[in-house]
């Protein structure tokens, strides 16, 4: 077979069947400017019940701070263009039963800024927890 180079930015018309096609760069890490705000931009998965946070595995998180039970900051290694980005926080359960933890943001305001957000988890009857098993955090947003 014949090797053919194609210049960037050329159109190709297929009249037949193409074969051997491969090389293909289909990672996240390849994203045009028009879908990078449609990928999570911060992730985490820690255990809060050591002291300081253990990370088992991030993206785009610099440090977990620890701001008593069952509080806190998760810090972003890049910054959020603004504060409307888009959050969520798991809890699981220490115990596995269902007494039923949650995980939710802390607020606005001074608990939330481009590079960081405070989250909190507790028991539904209110009593906080450091979340034993693990802790789950992913934001969306503009970057």
């Amino acid at each position: 077979g014949s090797t053919i180079t194609i210049a960037s930015g050329a159109t190709i018309t297929n009249s037949g069947t193409a074969t051997g096609f491969g090389g293909a760069d289909t990672s996240l890490s390849n994203l045009s400017a028009t879908g990078e705000d449609k990928v999570c931009q911060v992730w985490v998965n820690f255990i809060g019940s050591s002291g300081s946070p253990v990370l088992y595995d991030d993206h785009n998180v610099s440090t977990v701070a620890d701001n008593g039970t069952g509080d806190w900051t998760v810090n972003f290694s890049s910054a959020f263009a603004d504060e409307n980005f888009c959050s969520v926080t798991n809890a699981c359960d220490p115990n596995h039963n269902s007494s039923l933890l949650i995980g939710h943001s802390a607020g606005v305001g001074a608990d939330r800024s481009t590079s960081s957000e405070r989250i909190l988890c507790q028991y539904v009857a209110g009593s906080a927890s450091d979340g034993d098993d693990f802790m789950s955090y992913i934001a969306f947003g503009d970057v």
